[in-house]
């Protein structure tokens, strides 16, 4: 019995993906920090004395690392959970990310279509959208993030 492997992308195309996925720059170049981790987060901070806590912005208990605030605060693994239902409902099989999903993109086969770059865009800027929110000192709302969204799109 022959079974089926997902082959595990390479360096190459996960540095790759955000220039198949989306033309603005400022993107590509948020993902290449998260990559190389030189995006700095409140545990960063705090060493070198930029900011008051170590904390997470938005649950205020755990130490602000990039895997803390793009997937493991509770916060944030419930506006994943928004997205997730949201596509869904609107025929975009997603399915609940993992913390490599976040990180690194979709790469399973049915990614490679058109739908496959929408998701990685919506990723994308929905990591992005998760720092800015954080910077800017508001509260993480899917709505907020639709609306982002619909003004990309046009």
């Amino acid at each position: 019995m022959m079974r089926h492997l997902i082959q595990k992308p390479s360096i190459f195309q996960i540095y790759s993906l955000p220039f198949k996925t989306t033309l603005h720059t400022k993107l590509r170049e948020f993902q290449y920090k998260i990559l190389n981790r030189i995006l700095y987060t409140n545990d960063i901070l705090f060493k070198f004395k930029k900011v008051d806590s170590p904390l997470c912005y938005f649950c205020g208990k755990e130490l602000e690392t990039l895997e803390h605030l793009f997937f493991c605060c509770p916060r944030v693994h419930a506006f994943w959970d928004e997205v997730t239902v949201a596509l869904n409902s609107q025929g975009i099989t997603f399915k609940s990310p993992d913390i490599k999903d976040i990180f690194f993109g979709l790469f399973d086969a049915p990614n490679h279509d058109s739908d496959g770059i929408l998701l990685n865009y919506i990723v994308l800027e929905s990591k992005y959208f998760i720092y800015r929110t954080k910077l800017n000192k508001t509260s993480l709302s899917f709505k907020s993030l639709f609306e982002r969204l619909k003004i990309r799109f046009k």
